[in-house]
């Protein structure tokens, strides 16, 4: 996931080698989501597909895919940014019954579907769901 490490204004940044994930764009369907679903719970037609981002970098490819730190989403540093991020993509489930059931999913093929890994773009805003933990 590292591909350098340089040294900047004497700290070192470590530089991100993208993975080759598909560009996320409206297009793009996830396994488990529902690709006909076109407006929320409350009928907004311009609603967007909340999912879940895991095994993830955040870069700035501004200043050649240096990693930067989440927080700096929300910090000025001075330094004109921008923030992408590449990881694995899951859909995110509302209702906890259908959760679990993308792993049985299979291709035309009868294979299992693998997870997608994704390349995000103008990173905005993030938040963290602290109600679950794991195991």
């Amino acid at each position: 996931m590292f591909a350098a490490e340089r040294d900047v204004m004497n700290a070192e940044v470590s530089i991100y080698e993208a993975r080759s994930g598909e560009f996320e764009s409206a297009d793009l369907v996830i396994i488990g989501e529902d690709p006909f679903n076109d407006e929320d719970e409350e009928g907004d037609p311009d609603a967007k597909p909340v999912r879940v981002l895991s095994d993830f970098a955040i870069y700035d490819p501004k200043h050649g895919n240096e990693m930067v730190p989440l927080s700096s989403i929300e910090e000025d540093d001075g330094v004109d940014r921008q923030f992408e991020a590449e990881g694995i993509v899951f859909p995110y489930y509302q209702n906890d019954e259908d959760e679990g059931q993308e792993e049985d999913d299979e291709n035309e093929d009868g294979n299992s579907r693998e997870p997608k890994l994704v390349k995000l773009s103008a990173i905005l805003r993030y938040t963290f769901d602290y109600t679950e933990t794991d195991g």
